[in-house]
């Protein structure tokens, strides 16, 4: 046996029966936690870092542009 009283039975009810209101009360409305902000570097600084780990790549600067305008705008 475990040794518990009634008592202790009630009391540790009455937590548990605390604990899942608190949870029902936090999954209906979620903390709001700010997303950290990633941004993007220049469109030149990011054509040289490709240019410098891909020497032959044929992007130009056009193209690294767009894909900066894409991503903005997701």
């Amino acid at each position: 046996m475990l040794g518990n009283s009634e008592g202790e039975t009630k009391k540790l009810n009455q937590q548990l029966e605390e604990v899942r209101s608190q949870l029902e009360a936090v999954q209906a409305n979620p903390p709001i936690t700010p997303v950290a902000e990633f941004k993007l570097p220049e469109p030149a600084s990011a054509l040289n870092l490709l240019k410098g780990k891909r020497k032959k790549s044929k992007t130009d600067l056009g193209d690294i542009e767009a894909l900066w305008d894409i991503l903005s705008s997701l």
